[in-house]
């Protein structure tokens, strides 16, 4: 420490150093220097928006989580959290908002120029200011754009190259790409950038508070903000990234290499450098860098395994990124700690070494010609290296090494520290940043020992002050020497400056001028302490006053809510005497004033004691030598009284503060145990209040599991809409193709047996491989009343009814039975295929058996999708009442007896003081009344308060007489409110099952409208066989017009919305089938639309008309058909020529030609219909999970606000109130305690009684 005084007391006869010289010296300018002035007003303007630097901070660490999760690199994940880091990194994909913000950007930008080179572009002789409030503006601005905002400007900056992956389309911004307006927005997007990007040096490296805080408050003062530049150039570089490599070139698992590259290198140099002085914000970043360096690489193996489109990518990512948090955490702990660790060893190597070569060379008396001769021998023949000691790998392993002072503010910490800096500055001697961090450093801990002298040693540290600001100016004379740069420059500048802001808050001796010298904050900060000091003072007169006249029960609910009023005067006087002590570094007059607060108003006797004694202590050597700030180097030390007197004096306080000490002791002593009585129930109601929030998470929790469940369980029954409905259509269609086959065979016509054969085919394959895997998993035990037919052998008239036949075994039969008709070899063994047993089946049972078969199984698919809803429902109404009626079980069994015992005890209480002289209670009002008149006289200086501060120092008048009614109400109200939060992601269930109860209802009422259209032409088909073995005479009619019915009144109750959910033209997504006017087809039949052929009956306008009007038009001509067909049955004859006359008439019947086009068309709108609600559903679904997601983000973020500002606050208030009856009961002598019998049963036992 002393070589800095050797190095320059030799070869400069300078003294103190200051501003003007230094600035001579360095060949500052008044450019420059009104440059750097405005750069240091930027940097310390950050203070004023302290908070909001500390929020900006949380969020822009958690930005860079945007580029994991993110649909783009993990499709399943849910929409919620994609939502919320969109909205973290204000990505809205918005042309408007991206434009707007572009302007203002431009805007921003031009404002922040003008602020910096203000004094450039005004005229020389212009004695303007640019006014602080647009420099505190500016700060601001320059804060939003490096940090919260960094990636919405870089989104707004990059994006005019969208036009490059679509450049034939419009931009995103409406504009037609590469034209005028869009040229304009590019060229200024392309400034905006290079403007940011030259200003990033000038923000990271100049606008930052580089003074080192050694408070135990949050601090974001940094040693060096080139780390920042850093991330700054990584944020650049993947917003690049992701607009070029990602979604140009479309080179995913290259965009996530860059992404995992920029992180690990941005971790690496946190985990080595950690540039901010407060540990919180380290660890903070450490956390959050190295967790995100984690997920990205897990992503980036996931995306090359091509597993990150796994639902379950997302937890992994998420557990990974957790684990590298925790490394994080460690890592960088242990890297700072090794750095410290290597410090210390090397100095501790280097001093060992020093003293053993001091020892190597000490002369021996015995042997001194032999050591002489040695010596000389050794001079002359050997050689030795000069070896300079190594300590520091770099200048930022001398400030952690000194981080020690954070915690440790002893002296002789403060020598060690200034030791460490030492040796920095020999090894790094060449380099301006050793001196200024030495010179910070001193700077700190001597404004700690100014600050806080009355808990030194006062010869020591006035000692140690003074030694230290030596150095300060020697380091000064130094560091002005070096070659500096710019940067350097500024620094220097940025220490003056400092420096002398030091040299006006120096003390004095008279403290109306230590008053004066504080800044305005720390003035601000006293007065309002001391007038909340003098109206708690007051509010104690007002209750006492009143405690003396409590007669009525009235009296008592004034004197409560006089308490309650004391309460909150307390409470906030000792918050603003905190604040006042942590903006003073805890100087001693703050300490005092609190202290007097503590012990005469709060009779907090343990927690003033220390200070008190530690004050008193050096009371009298402060007497002896009084230390002037101003002039620390210079002003003599004279004593002021003799030291018999203060000898004294000090023995007569001694003995009078040790019988103070042992009152006070006992007094405080039964002021903890009526306090730790009183605030019993007051806890209980705490820990009962965190367990309901517990119980809440896990009712949320069991509805969250529930949700996912049902909703994955109705997916899985809503897969079986699609198939199942066109099994009833598909197997009537089999019963018309098998009876045509079996015409066709005997009337030989090949044409048409192969295309019914073929068509066969396909109804069988989709049995095969759809129907039965999928559809007989859930219909495998239901049984139906239906009646099937089986034919008995090879006897025709003969048949088996078989009742309640089970539905899979039907299917199987159908099965089986389609395997031997689609057997050519079978086929062509058979002489009459009409009277076969296996064609009967089919024909015997189309009257109606497979109908009620089918059209059960659509109601059995319907009834689960809708009992997995009905389901859903009842078990969320479970948990609503279960829950509910469990917060009213707790609330009525604990929290209401609590609450009742909470305020009987202030009820009480308050009665207790009628038990106590009035004389007593006189002398407390008086004794209270002294003090408030001694801060008048004492500080009246400060406590001069305007109309507006008196205003704000009211409370408001409170017209509740009784207050515990008022409590009861808000209770009972945020009960409710915590418990809607706690089922609201539950009630979304209510939204699901109004949208979909009424879309599921609709397929299956309109599925039922293709089967009957393919019965009735199945029946049709009838009419013309006139086959006397399967129907009889005019049976087919009567099926035709008994269908034709239901198809009315089914198209009616669509149409209407009485089916059970809305009319058709309400759902909007139908729109395009309601409204249409072209071919309609499902996703696997859009090639029927090119084999469309129009007639005279089926032309082009009612092949393209809605669904309705086709139904109508086909009920209109199914009708025209039975009434005008000729009615002239002609069994049918099993011979080829009748066979084939009747095939014939079937295929050039204009009615048949018609209805089989026409039943293509409803098909087809149909089962279009079905995949757009369900599809609609599946979306839906989707879109419930993602609001369950947000609705349990929300609830799990209101109910802990709810606990924290409502159910936490009440519980603190309740603490303080029973504090301050406590205190109100404590200024009650214990003479007077001892003379009352309730006084002393409730100090005793807790008993109290009330008498009203």
């Amino acid at each position: 420490m002393e070589r800095i005084f050797s190095d320059l007391d030799k070869d400069d006869d300078e003294g103190y150093i200051d501003n003007n010289k230094a600035y001579t010296k360095l060949k500052i300018g008044w450019k420059a220097s009104s440059l750097y002035n405005r750069l240091y007003l930027l940097a310390n303007y950050q203070l004023s928006f302290l908070k909001f630097s500390f929020v900006s901070l949380i969020i822009t660490e958690l930005q860079f989580l945007y580029y994991v999760y993110n649909s783009w690199s993990m499709p399943k994940i849910p929409n919620a959290i994609s939502f919320i880091f969109k909205i973290i990194v204000l990505k809205l994909n918005n042309p408007i908002y991206e434009i707007s913000s572009l302007i203002i950007l431009f805007l921003c930008i031009i404002f922040l120029v003008i602020c910096i080179f203000f004094d450039f572009l005004k005229p020389k002789d212009s004695l303007a200011e640019f006014p602080r409030q647009l420099e505190l503006t500016a700060a601001f601005i320059a804060s939003c754009i490096y940090s919260i905002l960094a990636f919405p400007v870089l989104f707004s900056l990059f994006n005019f190259l969208e036009c490059a992956n679509n450049a034939d389309d419009e931009s995103k911004y409406y504009l037609q790409c590469y034209s005028f307006s869009h040229i304009l927005i590019t060229i200024i997007s392309i400034v905006c950038f290079f403007i940011i990007f030259s200003f990033s040096n000038i923000q990271y490296s100049y606008v930052i508070n580089i003074k080192p805080t050694f408070n135990y408050k949050l601090s974001l003062n940094k040693y060096t903000g080139k780390e920042d530049f850093y991330i700054f150039i990584g944020k650049i570089l993947i917003v690049m990234n992701e607009y070029l490599i990602e979604e140009y070139f479309k080179k995913k698992i290259i965009a996530i290499i860059v992404v995992a590259l920029i992180a690990i290198f941005i971790t690496w140099r946190q985990l080595n450098i950690q540039p901010f002085y407060c540990n919180k914000c380290n660890y903070y970043r450490n956390v959050m860098y190295t967790g995100f360096s984690f997920a990205v690489i897990m992503l980036l193996i996931l995306t090359v395994l091509k597993l990150n489109d796994k639902s379950y990518s997302i937890f992994l990512v998420i557990g990974v990124q957790l684990v590298g948090s925790i490394i994080g955490y460690f890592v960088g702990n242990a890297i700072k700690q090794s750095k410290v660790i290597r410090v210390y060893k090397n100095l501790k190597e280097k001093y060992t070494n020093y003293y053993t070569r001091r020892e190597a060379f000490t002369s021996n008396n015995e042997d001194d010609d032999l050591q002489s001769n040695y010596s000389l021998d050794r001079i002359v023949n050997d050689f030795f290296i000069a070896k300079k000691d190594h300590i520091f790998n770099s200048i930022n392993d001398c400030v952690f090494a000194c981080y020690f002072i954070k915690h440790n503010h002893n002296l002789d910490s403060f020598s060690l520290a200034s030791k460490i800096l030492d040796e920095c500055t020999i090894q790094y001697k060449k380099s301006p940043m050793s001196y200024i961090y030495y010179w910070l450093f001193l700077n700190t801990m001597i404004m700690v020992m100014k600050t806080n002298l009355e808990l030194y040693n006062y010869e020591t540290c006035i000692k140690e002050i003074e030694l230290f600001e030596r150095i300060q100016n020697n380091i000064l004379k130094k560091v002005i020497r070096l070659e500096n740069s710019i940067y350097s420059k500024y620094l220097i500048y940025y220490i003056l400056i400092v420096r002398s802001d030091n040299s006006k808050d120096d003390l004095s001796e008279n403290e109306r001028e230590r008053d004066q010298n504080l800044n305005f904050h720390e003035h601000e900060l006293k007065k309002h302490s001391l007038n909340l000091h003098i109206k708690t003072l007051e509010e104690i007169h007002n209750t006492f006053k009143d405690l003396k006249s409590i007669n009525v029960r009235d009296d008592v609910y004034r004197s409560v809510n006089n308490i309650v009023k004391l309460t909150k005067c307390i409470n906030e006087t000792e918050i603003s005497y905190k604040a006042y002590i942590k903006a003073c570094f805890m100087s001693s007059d703050s300490l005092l004033l609190y202290n007097l607060f503590l012990e005469n108003i709060m009779i907090d006797y343990y927690t003033s004691s220390f200070y008190m004694k530690l004050i008193e202590e050096n009371k009298e050597k402060k007497k002896k030598k009084s230390l002037n700030r101003s002039s620390l180097m210079r002003q003599s030390r004279s004593k002021s009284i003799s030291e018999s007197q203060e000898n004294l004096e000090y023995t007569k306080r001694v003995k009078n503060y040790a019988i103070v000490k042992k009152e006070k002791k006992k007094q405080n002593e039964n002021k903890e145990r009526v306090l730790e009585r009183l605030q019993k129930p007051v806890q209980k109601f705490s820990f009962l209040m965190r367990l309901l929030i517990i119980i809440e998470y896990l009712i949320m929790a069991i509805g969250y599991y529930y949700y996912k469940y049902t909703y994955n369980s109705l997916r899985d029954s809503l897969n079986y809409i699609d198939i199942s409905a066109r099994g009833p259509r598909l197997m009537n269609r089999a019963t018309l193709d098998i009876r045509l086959l079996s015409v066709s065979s005997l009337a030989q016509n090949e044409e048409v047996f192969n295309n019914t054969f073929n068509s066969l085919l396909e109804i069988k394959e989709y049995l095969d491989d759809k129907y039965i895997p999928l559809v007989s998993s859930v219909n495998t035990l239901y049984i139906s009343d239906a009646n099937i037919y089986k034919p008995l052998g090879n006897n025709y008239d003969l048949f088996r009814d078989i009742s309640h036949e089970n539905y899979f075994q039907v299917t199987l039969d159908i099965q089986k039975n389609l395997n031997v008709i689609l057997n050519r070899e079978y086929l062509s063994n058979q002489s009459d295929l009409l009277n076969n047993q296996y064609f009967r089946y089919f024909s015997e049972n189309s009257k109606g058996s497979h109908e009620i078969i089918y059209l059960d199984s659509l109601k059995f698919i319907q009834d689960l999708i809708v009992k997995d809803i009905d389901h859903q429902l009842l078990v969320v109404l479970l948990i609503i009442i279960i829950s509910h009626c469990f917060v009213l079980l707790i609330s009525i069994r604990e929290f209401l007896p609590s609450m009742k015992k909470i305020n009987k005890f202030k009820f009480c209480m308050v009665q207790l003081f009628r038990d106590v002289p009035e004389e007593c209670i006189d002398r407390i009002i008086r004794f209270h009344d002294k003090q408030a008149q001694n801060y008048f006289t004492k500080h009246g200086n400060i406590i001069k308060n305007t109309s507006e501060d008196e205003e704000k120092m009211k409370y408001k008048k409170t017209y509740v007489k009784n207050k515990s009614k008022l409590d009861l109400y808000y209770f009972v109200f945020m009960v409710i409110v915590s418990g809607f939060f706690m089922i609201l992601p539950l009630l979304s269930v209510f939204i699901f099952r109004y949208h979909s109860l009424g879309e599921v209802e609709l397929i299956f009422v309109s599925t039922k409208r293709t089967y009957y259209a393919q019965a009735i032409q199945t029946w049709v088909y009838e009419l013309f066989y006139m086959d006397s073995n399967s129907y009889r005479m005019g049976e087919p009619s009567a099926f035709i017009l008994e269908a034709l019915d239901i198809l009315e009144d089914l198209e009616k109750s669509i149409n209407k919305g009485t089916y059970g959910g809305r009319p058709i033209n309400k759902y909007e997504i139908l729109n395009p089938l309601t409204q249409n006017k072209g071919c309609i087809r499902g996703s696997t039949k859009e090639y029927e639309c090119e084999e469309r052929v129009y007639d005279e009956d089926f032309n082009e306008q009612i092949a393209n008309s809605p669904l309705n009007v086709i139904m109508s038009e086909y009920i209109l001509q199914t009708r025209d058909f039975i009434e005008s067909f000729e009615n002239n049955y002609k069994a049918l004859r099993h011979t080829r020529n009748d066979a084939k006359e009747r095939l014939d008439k079937i295929l050039s019947d204009k009615y048949i030609i018609f209805l089989n086009k026409i039943i293509k068309e409803i098909n087809g709108h149909v089962d279009k219909m079905n995949e757009i609600l369900v599809n609609d559903i599946f979306s839906f679904i989707d879109t419930s999970l993602a609001l369950m997601d947000v609705l349990h983000i929300i609830s799990m973020i209101f109910i802990p606000l709810i606990y924290c500002f409502y159910f936490k606050k009440y519980a603190k208030e309740k603490l303080r109130e029973m504090e301050t009856l406590t205190i109100i009961f404590s200024n009650v002598p214990r003479s007077v305690c001892e003379k009352s019998t309730k006084i002393k049963l409730f100090i005793r036992h807790g008993t109290l009684e009330s008498a009203f």
